[in-house]
């Protein structure tokens, strides 16, 4: 009898499920900024503007543009939180 390998998921489609108030998609720089030990958004912002990060990002990632400190502040406010912890608790488990 052979094993059944699962198929690896790719961090950012765990968060597929994300509902927004509008079309933006801001949460992946935080989700990994926050990862890397940053504690607030413009130390996150100011790690995902520099060029090796945004090159890395948009590499692995598939992200496109860093947004500046205070539309990624807005960005974020229209992420609805329920459906971001639904996200989050999917991908931890």
């Amino acid at each position: 009898m052979g094993m059944k390998k699962e198929k690896k998921l790719r961090i950012q489609e765990y968060f597929e499920g994300i509902e927004l108030t509008e079309e933006y998609e801001p949460y992946f720089c935080s989700i990994a900024g926050t990862f890397c030990g940053f504690r607030n958004l413009k130390q996150i912002q100011e790690w995902a503007s520099h060029e090796k990060i945004k090159a890395m990002l948009l590499e692995e990632f598939g992200v496109k543009h860093v947004p500046c400190y205070y539309w990624l502040t807005h960005l974020l406010k229209i992420v609805d939180p329920k459906s971001m912890n639904e996200c989050f608790t999917q991908w931890v488990t």
